[in-house]
């Protein structure tokens, strides 16, 4: 029998030890903490980095979730939020909080059942008329944080680039819209909820791209991981506690205007 030739079995080797090593649910439960990916500069009603009174809706959610697995939760904030997937895959992190579930998204990485419908709307302020059409979208100053889906449905709707303007985050565009350095702003209908509970001038308009689902993001080996967060999303949506927690958060019309995005 001939024996394997050496160089090709040693670069095999090498290449197998780059590749790092699943970390699905029995070794996060060995290690006692769930590791989430989360943008640095996330609202604090969507996801507080630091424990607070109202951790926010979807921190309190990931709570929930780890305390049934006998778990702490640890919140690892991500600078620029292209470097979620990256960090993910380099097991720097157990799930990514709340990202839009694309579909390049989805040819890298698995994601969770749908934690709440997302849906990109141009965002003006009252009194001011709603951006309805793409040829008023195309006429106004539009702030959007780049490396966002938000930013690039703004492209894909045809906005030139001299009449976008970069803002380091979702507050950032919310203060230039309030100061009149833009005109509009887009965010999901989640965002709104919340952000309209703070200022009720907010409006929304123009949809922008097909509705999506913001949803918790796994490695694709994680296979007890995602079974385990799926379960867990079920019976927490079949509870009574679901509905609260949306009302908690969003305001008493938020099931209704959640649901709405996918059935229209």
């Amino acid at each position: 029998m001939s024996r394997p030739r050496l160089q090709p079995f040693l670069a095999a080797l090498a290449l197998a030890a780059s590749v790092p090593a699943a970390a699905d649910l029995p070794e996060v439960k060995q290690r006692g903490v769930l590791r989430v990916l989360v943008p640095a500069d996330e609202n604090p009603a969507w996801f507080a980095l630091q424990p607070a009174e109202q951790p926010g809706f979807e921190r309190e959610v990931l709570e929930d979730f780890a305390r049934l697995q006998g778990l702490k939760l640890e919140a690892l904030p991500v600078q620029r939020w292209d470097e979620a997937i990256p960090s993910l895959l380099k097991l720097r992190g157990d799930v990514i909080a709340g990202m839009n579930a694309t579909a390049e998204r989805r040819a890298q990485i698995a994601f969770a059942a749908e934690l709440v419908p997302s849906q990109h709307l141009v965002v003006t302020l009252k009194p001011g008329p709603p951006v309805t059409t793409g040829d008023q979208l195309r006429a106004q100053k539009v702030g959007v944080s780049p490396g966002t889906t938000w930013a690039e449905a703004v492209v894909k709707a045809g906005v030139p680039s001299a009449r976008v303007e970069p803002c380091a985050d979702l507050e950032a565009c919310l203060q230039a819209l309030r100061d009149g350095r833009i005109t509009a702003t887009v965010m999901d209908l989640a965002d709104l909820l919340l952000e309209g509970r703070h200022e009720p001038r907010l409006q929304g308009g123009l949809r922008l791209g097909p509705p999506l689902s913001s949803a918790w993001g796994l490695r694709r080996g994680d296979a007890v991981l995602l079974r385990e967060m799926n379960a867990y999303l079920a019976r927490l949506k079949a509870s009574p506690k679901w509905s609260q927690l949306l009302v908690k958060y969003f305001g008493d019309d938020s099931r209704r205007l959640l649901q709405r995005t996918r059935d229209e």
